[in-house]
């Protein structure tokens, strides 16, 4: 509950000093981001006796799902031909998509290429994520608050400072778990992988309203004519590579761009990119003639990024290959979807019917005893990471880290 565990001391100067305010709070878990990972894992902590705060950034949370503008939330299923029955993770996973059914009824599963995906609205996912957290009475979720530094004594995280609106926060968990996406508290740590040779096109999302005449051959029509400005010198070679998809409402429509992933300015020229792509298309095809820019991703969505090095790191061939783990944090089935900056997306999937699992070994380090990760940030190769960042395994994993923290809290006495 908000007010729970604070200690305020050694605090407050003369009002006329230029002195830090300084408060400190305990709790016994910090989660670090509530996008599909950190949601997870703080009510799965929750839900185990903990008391737990999360730390996001923005002022809304959802992570990725929200700030990418996302329509279908990936990796939930096994692949193959038939439509499944249910998810392959039960637990947060199962209870949220049974959320999101209740929420838009109309909403079923679909078949995407080779795999199976659920269709969302931005504001069921919201509405859905933010209900099951404030059903947990000892969960405390602090928006407009970014995670800075972490620190160590040996082998124990002892403190983590945040920039709050209110000022500079100082929180004392007991076990902290870090579902940033960026890795904030691996690379605070030191504790981060080394970096890969390449990286994969990175996402930046922009929404149109007043199309005309949306048609189903619509989302084909629109990276060819972006493909032939591509060679003819109009638009950057990247942008052949954005994928539209029909929106909800009658003439809405999401572009998603591909973009260089480490480029200077990278938000800025994104968003002059969008407004390119926004004119190319209204000259070239009709039902983009009278659609205006409605909104864009407040910043570029990185595909990859600073990954724990843990106890073991996930491979491609695990992944292909289908690996199960005596330790299985989470099954998944999602392809390797690797997006190449110079051929564009590349998709190596799993045999059919398969899945394979994510170990806890890839959520935990041997430096730091009261670390967890989870989302993006786990230990993982650039391409097996290509598979396990999407949204489904994302949840599952984070409620792994969340149930494993309050057991070892329970059990360990941290």
């Amino acid at each position: 509950m908000p007010g729970d565990g604070y200690d305020v001391g050694a605090l407050v100067s003369a009002p006329d000093s230029h002195e830090e305010v300084r408060v400190t709070l305990h709790c016994d878990v910090l989660v670090v981001g509530a996008g599909p990972a950190g949601m997870a894992a703080a009510v799965s902590a929750a839900r185990g006796g903990a008391h737990t705060v999360v730390l996001e950034q923005s002022g809304g949370g959802g992570g990725a799902p929200v700030a990418a503008m996302h329509r279908h939330i990936c990796g939930l299923y096994l692949n193959g031909e038939d439509a499944p029955c249910d998810t392959l993770n039960d637990g947060i996973a199962r209870e949220l998509v049974g959320r999101l059914k209740a929420l838009s009824p109309a909403a079923t599963v679909m078949r995407m290429g080779r795999v199976h995906v659920l269709p969302f609205a931005t504001s069921d996912w919201v509405s859905a994520f933010r209900a099951m957290m404030a059903n947990e009475r000892s969960l405390e979720l602090r928006l407009n608050t970014r995670a800075r530094a972490a620190t160590r004594d040996g082998r124990l995280v002892t403190a983590v400072t945040a920039d709050a609106p209110q000022g500079p926060l100082e929180f004392r968990p007991r076990i902290v778990i870090d579902c940033s996406g960026d890795g904030l508290m691996v690379q605070s740590l030191g504790l981060q992988a080394p970096e890969p040779g390449g990286e994969p096109l990175a996402g930046f999302t922009v929404r149109f309203n007043g199309l005309r005449d949306v048609d189903p051959l619509l989302p084909v029509r629109v990276p060819y004519c972006l493909t032939k400005a591509a060679e003819e010198g109009r638009l950057p070679a990247h942008l052949r590579f954005t994928v539209f998809t029909p929106g909800d409402k009658p003439g809405e429509g999401f572009c998603k761009l591909s973009v260089p992933s480490r480029r200077e300015s990278n938000d800025d020229r994104s968003r002059e990119e969008a407004l390119l792509i926004h004119r190319c298309l209204a000259e070239r095809l009709p039902s983009f003639r009278d659609a205006v820019v409605a909104a864009m991703s407040p910043a570029v969505l990185h595909r990859a990024g600073p990954r724990l090095l843990g106890y073991y790191t996930l491979t491609e061939d695990d992944v292909l290959q289908a690996r199960k783990f005596a330790d299985a944090a989470a099954k998944n089935a999602w392809p390797i979807e690797w997006w190449d900056p110079d051929t564009g997306p590349e998709y190596d999937y799993v045999p059919p019917g398969e899945y394979y699992e994510i170990p806890m070994a890839c959520l935990r380090t041997s430096a730091i005893g009261n670390l967890f990760c989870a989302g993006r940030c786990i230990s993982a190769s650039p391409r097996a990471l290509g598979s396990t960042r999407v949204m489904g395994p994302c949840i599952s994993l984070g409620e792994a880290a969340g149930k494993a923290a309050a057991n070892t809290i329970e059990h360990c006495g941290l």
